[in-house]
């Protein structure tokens, strides 16, 4: 429990959900008794205030596990999930607002003259939910959190709704029937339109939204620096929560060995986790690029072609003394390296010898280029 309540999202918002509770409260119990229906449905937004103020709870718990045997990218997509839930709660409250103020209008209906303290307690709910807007704001900035900064404005905007009720009261009490309902419809599509926006930014993170094209040069350009690395293709991004994931394929000289392909690699790695806020890097290390070069599934693999090298060089010199054979699958061919050992002393011309390994493996469709080393023992 102690664990729980130390994390800051968690801290703020259950402050937000108390001091919530005793303002829903102070406005019901004073709206009914001071006769004001604007700070008695203001009491009640207050309530449901508390229900998603639960859900951000809920989110800013879950959404801070780290990655499990199920979850292997971490549980971030909860808070995003919870942030899109926050946002549909806003588009529905605003047209709430819209639909009720709409309806005052078209049917005329008067406003009930309130008592003077009515309008003392839609003061003070204003000003106490900008400080909770301001704090709440601040902290999600600090900790880079997108569920605490849509609290954060749903405090806001609970503080506008606050100073339509003021409105509202004011033009009851000067004679201003129309005021407060004319507000509340301006302050019902200002929350539409937050909702709006924080809604749009979930599902593009849902549906796995690549990041901007300027993160994505700076991604690149960091990537083509790195030693080794000739270029890259197929570089695709996507986010969780405020965090970046990056997949991406590199190019390397195709005649490396494989430990120096994946020193290379994770050399871009290394160079990629400067940015703080790319939290997984995958890179796929390619001698080739496989997105324009011929596919090389369809060639043979290494214990058929090496049975199809025995028997096309059965018979010529030093075949058996072959010792390590080297394959290159680059452009839907297979560039072959033989490596042969031979006496110090012998007799034979190397490159005749040469010459004729050359001939007898070209008769093999698959490969494209071969090379013939000789050591001496």
């Amino acid at each position: 429990m102690d664990k729980f309540f130390a994390q800051p999202a968690i801290r703020i918002t259950v402050i937000t959900v108390f001091i919530t509770f005793i303002l829903a409260g102070l406005k019901l119990f004073f709206g009914v008794i001071g006769h004001s229906h604007a700070l008695t449905a203001d009491g009640f937004h207050s309530l449901s205030d508390i229900f998603v103020d639960g859900l951000v709870l809920f989110a800013a718990h879950y959404g801070a596990q780290k990655a499990d045997y199920n979850h292997p990218y971490g549980h971030g997509r909860i808070e995003t999930a919870a942030t899109f839930g926050l946002a549909l709660i806003l588009i529905l409250a605003g047209l709430g607002i819209i639909f009720d103020g709409g309806k005052h209008l078209w049917e005329h209906q008067a406003i009930l003259k309130p008592e003077m303290i009515t309008l003392w307690i839609a003061v003070l709910t204003a000003i106490v939910n900008e400080v909770l807007f301001q704090t709440t704001l601040k902290l999600s900035k600090k900790i880079n959190s997108d569920i605490l900064a849509a609290n954060a404005w749903h405090a806001r905007s609970d503080a506008w709704v606050s100073i339509v009720v003021i409105i509202g009261i004011l033009g009851a009490l000067f004679g201003y029937r129309y005021f407060d309902t004319i507000g509340a419809i301006v302050v019902g599509l200002l929350i539409i339109q937050l909702g709006t926006a924080l809604g749009w930014k979930s599902i593009s993170e849902l549906v796995d939204t690549g990041v901007d094209e300027k993160t994505l040069q700076k991604i690149r350009g960091i990537i083509t620096t790195v030693p080794g690395v000739c270029t890259l293709h197929m570089l695709r991004t996507r986010t969780i929560k405020n965090s970046i994931l990056v997949d991406v394929h590199i190019l390397v000289s195709p005649h490396i060995s494989v430990s120096e392909g994946h020193f290379i690699g994770d050399q871009v790695i290394m160079a990629l986790n400067k940015l703080p806020e790319i939290s997984d890097i995958t890179v796929h290390v390619d001698p080739e690029d496989d997105e324009t070069s011929h596919p090389s599934s369809q060639l043979p693999h290494r214990s058929l072609l090496e049975i199809q090298l025995k028997e096309k060089l059965k018979g010529l010199n030093y075949a058996d003394k072959i010792h390590d054979i080297r394959l290159h699958y680059l452009n839907g061919k297979i560039e072959v390296e033989l490596f042969l050992t031979v006496n110090v002393h012998t007799n034979d011309d190397l490159n005749l010898l040469s010459v004729q390994y050359k001939e007898k493996l070209k008769e093999l469709s698959a490969v494209n280029k071969i090379k013939v080393y000789f050591s001496f023992n």
